[in-house]
């Protein structure tokens, strides 16, 4: 947990309360301790977006490090970023977030090869759908796209 120090500072009549969050930075960070980045910070360094980050979150894939209990800022530390970007890798291979929510301390090679013959799967479904399409492609006439048929011994063209 962060700690935080609130100061009261009275400026001209005005009461302006400050958290000292960047001091706590600077010492961690003298400590040895890992740097405490606020959501935003974190975003921008990682590329990903804070609703996303706040997402993440909500549905307990990804969790800050610490969160404010006075302003429910959300603070990451540095080492989250590999984290995080296993689980961007994750979602471009195929994985879904729960998938990689219900996996993430359990991955095993049957589970990667499972994924695997499910993206061979659509590859093959990819490149029968591309074979329709040259097949439709070679069939256009006059901004038509017909079909040969075969009756008997002649061809018609029909529309599709």
């Amino acid at each position: 947990m962060i700690e935080k120090t609130i100061y009261l500072i009275i400026l001209k009549e005005h009461y302006y309360i400050i958290y000292i969050e960047l001091i706590f930075k600077i010492i961690n960070s003298l400590r040895g301790c890992d740097i405490i980045l606020r959501i935003g910070e974190f975003s921008k360094l990682t590329g990903v977006p804070i609703r996303t980050l706040r997402y993440y979150d909500e549905i307990d894939l990804f969790k800050p490090a610490d969160i404010d209990l006075f302003t429910d800022y959300r603070y990451y530390n540095e080492d989250q970023v590999e984290d995080l970007n296993l689980i961007n890798e994750l979602k471009r291979v195929g994985f879904s977030l729960e998938e990689i929510k219900n996996n993430w301390n359990n991955f095993s090679d049957e589970i990667m090869l499972k994924k695997k013959d499910e993206l061979l799967k659509k590859q093959e479904d990819i490149n029968e759908s591309i074979k329709k399409l040259d097949i439709m492609r070679s069939n256009i006439h006059n901004g038509k796209i017909t079909k040969n048929i075969k009756t008997k011994n002649t061809f018609v063209k029909s529309l599709y």
